[in-house]
């Protein structure tokens, strides 16, 4: 998750998402984020000459948030699924 929340911050992500197990979700983040991400930050910032970045920065900070916040809930998951049962209570059975 930390490796996640790290190359979020420098416009990167679905790394985190390929180590935890999700190949599928952190190729398609990985790809969108090379191919849809950047070229609209970029962009955005370009053609409103930097007034842009008073839209986009919030929206890349809640990107990465959101992000983040679904990878650990994927983690989560996944632990409570492999997680042992709690041991079932001793019975008393009465002596013959």
């Amino acid at each position: 998750m930390v490796t996640e929340f790290i190359l979020s911050l420098f416009g990167l992500f679905g790394v985190g998402w390929i180590i935890a197990g999700s190949t599928a979700t952190g190729i398609i983040l990985l790809i969108g984020s090379v191919f849809i991400y950047w070229p609209l930050m970029i962009g955005g910032v370009i053609l409103t000459r930097g007034i842009g970045l008073l839209c986009l920065g919030p929206i890349a900070i809640g990107a990465i948030i959101l992000n983040t916040l679904l990878l650990m809930m994927a983690l989560r998951r996944k632990t409570v699924r492999f997680a042992a049962p709690p041991p079932s209570p001793a019975r008393n059975y009465p002596p013959f």
